[in-house]
C-alpha cells in the first residue's frame, strides 16, 4: 500500500532515486578520503587493503584505482602502481591526475624516457597544462638531453614567468653549460697534546663531459717540517639513469705525508622509497698496503637527507668496522645545505693522509655549510672535533677547519 502510494506520486520516485544515486556516488569518495587519511597517517597497508576490497566489488571505479596506484607508489611498489595507473589511463586517457601520477612513478623508478613520452602525450591532449611541460623538462634533464630541456624550460617561463620550479630548473640547466670548475681548498688541523699542526692546500680542476664529471687535484701539506704532495684524478661517470660510479686514483712522489698510492671505486644506485645505496673499496699504501671496504645507505625525507656509511678493514685480529652517520638539510637546490656528521671507530671518514692512520678509536663530530654566492661561485666551510685514542697517545682532541671556494665557467 505504501509502495503504491509512492508510485502514485512520481515526484517521490524521483526524490528516492536521486537520494540513492547520491548515496552511491558518495561511497567511493568517502572510501578515497578514508584511504588517503590512513595512508598519510602512516597506515598504508590498511589503506591499500580498503581500496583492494572496493575494487573487487567495483572494478570500474577508476577514482579508487587511481588512489590505489598513488598509495602504492608512496610505498615504493612501483610496478604494481604502474599497472593500476595504466589501467586508469586505458579507461580514461584524458584523466589528468592519473597521467601526472604515472609520470611521477616513472621518474621515481628511473624511467625518464617513459615519463617524457607520457608527458608529451598529455601535452598533445591538454596543451594548456604546464605541468606536462615541467615534467618533460625534468625527464629530458635526467636523460641528459640538456639542450632540449633548457629550450622547453625557456618556453615554460614564457608562458608562466613566475613559475619558481621552472626558474630553478633553468638555473640548474644553465649550470650544466658551464663545463669547467676551478676550486681552491685549505685544510687546517691541530691537537690538544701540542702535537704538530697539519696545514694543507689544494687546487682542483674539473671538467663536465657527457658521461659525467672528471677532475684532477693537486695537494700540498706540511707537518713535522716535512712538505708532501699528492696528485689525484677522480671521475663520476653515469652508467644509466639512477646509477653512477665514483672512481679515484692518486700518488705521492715523496711518500712523506700521503700514501704512495691510493685507488678507490664505488657504485651508487637509486633505490625505492627515495633511497640511495652504494658499495665500494679504498686501497692505499703507506708503509704497507691495506684495503678499506665501504658501503652506504641514505634516504630523503623532503628536504632532509639522512644517511649511514661504514668502513671495514681487516687485520690479523679480524674485521674492524667504523660507522658514520650524517644529516643534511637542503635549501632551494643540492648546492645549498647545512649538514652534521658523527663518526666512530678507527676510520669513520675518508682516509687520505698519514695523519688519519694510527687511530685506535675515535668519536668525531663535523658540521658543514655549503652555499652559493651566485650562479658561478660556490663555497663550503667545515669545522669539527675528534676525540681519539692513538698508538701511544690517549684522550687526544683533534680540531678541524676546512674551507673551499669554486668558480664555474
Amino acid at each position: 500500500m505504501n509502495l503504491r502510494r509512492t508510485l502514485d506520486r512520481p515526484w517521490r520516485v524521483f526524490l528516492l532515486l536521486g537520494a540513492y544515486a547520491a548515496a552511491c556516488s558518495a561511497e567511493p569518495d568517502s572510501i578515497m578520503i578514508q584511504a588517503r587519511n590512513l595512508a598519510t597517517g602512516g597506515k598504508r597497508p590498511q589503506a591499500i587493503a580498503m581500496l583492494e576490497q572496493q575494487l573487487r566489488e567495483h572494478p570500474r571505479d577508476i577514482d579508487s584505482r587511481l588512489m590505489y596506484g598513488i598509495i602504492l607508489s608512496w610505498d615504493g611498489r612501483y610496478e604494481e602502481s604502474r599497472l593500476a595507473l595504466d589501467a586508469v589511463l586505458e579507461a580514461s586517457p584524458d584523466y589528468t591526475d592519473a597521467r601526472e601520477a604515472l609520470i611521477r612513478v616513472e621518474m621515481w623508478s628511473n624511467h625518464p624516457d617513459r615519463a617524457e613520452k607520457l608527458a608529451r602525450e598529455g601535452q598533445s591532449r591538454d596543451p594548456g597544462n604546464v605541468n606536462y611541460l615541467l615534467a618533460r623538462v625534468k625527464a629530458l634533464r635526467d636523460l641528459n638531453q640538456q639542450k632540449d630541456a633548457l629550450e622547453l624550460a625557456n618556453n615554460l617561463l614564457e608562458l608562466e614567468p613566475g613559475n619558481k620550479e621552472a626558474r630553478h630548473l633553468r638555473e640548474q640547466l644553465m649550470e650544466t653549460k658551464r663545463n669547467w670548475d676551478v676550486g681552491v681548498d685549505h685544510f687546517y688541523s691541530w691537537f690538544s697534546d701540542n702535537g704538530s699542526e697539519w696545514r694543507e692546500s689544494s687546487v682542483t680542476f674539473k671538467r663536465m663531459f657527457s658521461i659525467g664529471r672528471v677532475g684532477v687535484r693537486f695537494t700540498q701539506a706540511s707537518r713535522f717540517g716535512f712538505n708532501s704532495r699528492l696528485v689525484e684524478m677522480e671521475a663520476y661517470p653515469r652508467l644509466r639513469p639512477g646509477t653512477y660510479l665514483f672512481l679515484n686514483g692518486g700518488f705521492s712522489p715523496d711518500r712523506q705525508l700521503f700514501p704512495a698510492y691510493r685507488f678507490a671505486g664505488e657504485v651508487f644506485q637509486n633505490l625505492p622509497l627515495s633511497m640511495e645505496g652504494s658499495f665500494g673499496f679504498r686501497r692505499f699504501r703507506f708503509t704497507s698496503p691495506f684495503t678499506l671496504y665501504t658501503g652506504s645507505l641514505g634516504r630523503y625525507f623532503g628536504d632532509y637527507l639522512v644517511s649511514a656509511r661504514t668502513f671495514l678493514s681487516r687485520d690479523e685480529f679480524g674485521w674492524s668496522p667504523s660507522l658514520q652517520y650524517s644529516v643534511r638539510r637542503y635549501f632551494d637546490d643540492h648546492e645549498k645545505f647545512i649538514g652534521f656528521r658523527y663518526g666512530r671507530g678507527a676510520s669513520p671518514f675518508e682516509v687520505r693522509r698519514a695523519n688519519e692512520i694510527g687511530v685506535l678509536r675515535s668519536n668525531t663530530f663535523i658540521a658543514e655549510f655549503n652555499g652559493k654566492l651566485n650562479a658561478r661561485w660556490v663555497y663550503n666551510f667545515t669545522c669539527g672535533i675528534s676525540l681519539q685514542d692513538r698508538y701511544g697517545r690517549k684522550g687526544v682532541r683533534q680540531y678541524i677547519l676546512d674551507g673551499s671556494l669554486d668558480y664555474r665557467f
